[in-house]
């Protein structure tokens, strides 16, 4: 919610002097909601996911959990990219743990030196195109040669009980092979140890720009029926998708979905996953088997991705979902998605 009325605050306030406090407000919301969206990644252990990803936000996402635990260490770090937006077609959640413990390691590493304690984290792109790298090096001790051969082995770990992070260098090595690339440990002169994380590119694809802004959204036409029994979250949503010209209803659940739909006609439909009464994917069932078209245009919404009902969810329904937090751009996007005449399916 705070993030839905920050965004829609400033779309409304522009100009000194609210711009500055708004950017700041909505700037410190997205950073929660990205942490929140991470941390529920890492929880759900779903299967792979793989989806075109650009490198450099894979990295902003491992340094947004990891950045606190550096700064109290007193451990500089520096990001760089050798080459610009570089895309590859991987599980995003994946290889963010993948960084995350790499660089945690480092972390680890530094933390006992005198300072200073320094991380450096490079991308770049090979001569051909064909391959991401990025390579984190600290200036800690390094790995001796007589364990560096062992490093990537099951339960191999040179850290006291306790102090570990639950994903070992095996462990990453395996989900980065199963990307098709490579996790190396390299030379490192003067002392440090590097890790050169290796991925193929997708050469040629390009990411999906949902960015815009109300003055050049497109207003289209079109009823749509927003269920969900927090009245507020309906209300974001119906504020989000004002500027696209949609006439917006509410209904608290399903039972109340299904009554307003005998009586109107609707267009598309954003539906919570987890409500009282009639929960969403009931109601989905309900609506395919009295209106195909009109759940063909159905979308789900949800915060709670590690409610019990996750696994029903994804066992029993063929519908994309959009998780919680999300920005009014998310939710035109998939508005516009919704109209077109496949349903976004």
């Amino acid at each position: 919610m705070v993030l839905g009325r920050a965004a829609i605050l400033q779309e409304k306030l522009t100009g000194p002097p609210h711009e500055a406090p708004l950017q700041k407000l909505r700037d410190a919301a997205q950073r929660c909601a990205r942490i929140v969206k991470t941390f529920l990644a890492m929880a759900r252990q779903t299967g792979p996911r793989r989806q075109m990803v650009d490198v450099g936000d894979l990295i902003d996402a491992a340094l947004e959990l990891t950045t606190y635990g550096l700064r109290t260490c007193d451990i500089t770090w520096n990001s760089r990219a050798l080459a610009k937006q570089i895309q590859i077609e991987a599980d995003q959640d994946k290889i963010v743990q993948v960084l995350i413990n790499l660089i945690i390691n480092a972390q680890h590493a530094v933390q006992d030196n005198t300072a200073p304690r320094a991380l450096d984290i490079v991308t770049d792109l090979s001569p051909d195109g064909t391959w991401a790298t990025i390579t984190i090096a600290d200036n800690g001790p390094g790995v001796p040669d007589a364990i560096a051969h062992r490093i990537f082995d099951p339960f191999f770990t040179t850290k006291a009980v306790g102090q570990g992070t639950g994903l070992g260098l095996s462990v990453c090595k395996s989900m980065i092979e199963a990307h098709g690339g490579r996790l190396t440990l390299d030379e490192t002169p003067g002392g440090g140890a590097t890790f050169r994380l290796s991925l193929p590119t997708a050469r040629g694809a390009t990411l999906d720009d949902p960015e815009g802004t109300p003055a050049n959204t497109p207003r289209t036409r079109g009823r749509i029926l927003i269920v969900d029994d927090e009245v507020e979250i309906a209300a974001i949503l119906a504020d989000c998708l004002s500027p696209l010209g949609l006439d917006c209803v509410i209904a608290t659940d399903g039972h109340d979905a299904l009554r307003r739909i005998a009586e109107t006609p609707f267009d598309a439909v954003f539906c919570d996953v987890s409500m009282p009464g009639m929960d969403g994917i009931t109601f989905y069932h309900r609506l395919r088997d009295t209106n195909p078209l009109l759940a063909a245009h159905l979308i789900f919404i949800s915060g709670d991705v590690l409610h019990r009902n996750w696994d029903r969810f994804k066992t029993t329904v063929d519908r994309p979902i959009l998780e919680k937090p999300f920005d009014p751009e998310q939710i035109r996007q998939a508005a516009l998605t919704l109209l077109a005449p496949t349903g976004g399916h």
